[in-house]
């Protein structure tokens, strides 16, 4: 009885030690920007306005959508249109927000490299499932490996959430729903 009391400790006990390990483990490859805003678009075109707003927040700089629109679009009333990225890098510049612009997808390192220097990555996607260029704009704050997968965090404005997703998924393709096409990285 002894015996058996005392295998179902070491089972317990082994168990346990493993979970940590590998808890402890995918912790070890994580980076993240501390409190990121999320910050959920106003209208249904407007991701590119709630994304750069929420690097603004970030950067402590106060500004609305409709502020941030009309900087953007130079016009003194707001309305539902997109942006493109050259459009959104000029006007974080007004509020002293310097970006470099990039075409294609960043690499894990180069994106893991940016999150390390707490710079948020501006992430532009184009929908596969339509031929007419559509796409949504997000912001990369964060990375994470488990179980040998890479992981990226990201605030999406369309619901306003900070979420996760496979970096394979995320950066997409040809016979994904969507393609990482280009976006604004040394955001500071």
């Amino acid at each position: 009885m002894e015996k058996l009391i005392r295998s179902k400790v070491v089972i317990k006990v082994l168990v346990f030690s493993l979970i940590f390990l590998l808890t402890f483990t995918a912790q070890i490859f994580a980076g993240s920007i501390s409190g990121y805003p999320a910050v959920k678009q106003e209208k249904s075109q407007w991701c590119w306005n709630a994304s750069g707003v929420s690097i603004l927040k970030y950067k402590d700089r106060s500004v609305s959508q409709c502020n941030f629109f009309k900087r953007t679009k130079g016009t003194s009333t707001c309305y539902n249109t997109t942006a493109s990225t050259s459009e959104v890098r000029k006007s974080l510049l007004t509020y002293l927000v310097n970006s470099s612009y990039y075409s294609g997808h960043l690499t894990w390192a180069a994106l893991k490299a940016q999150i390390d220097k707490n710079y948020p990555v501006y992430v532009s996607w184009k929908w596969n499932s339509n031929s007419n260029n559509t796409g949504h704009a997000v912001v990369a704050y964060g990375y994470y490996t488990a179980l040998s997968t890479n992981y990226v965090y990201y605030m999406d404005p369309a619901d306003g959430v900070k979420t996760s997703m496979a970096y394979s998924k995320f950066v997409g393709g040809s016979t994904s729903d969507r393609i990482w096409r280009w976006g604004l990285r040394d955001v500071h």
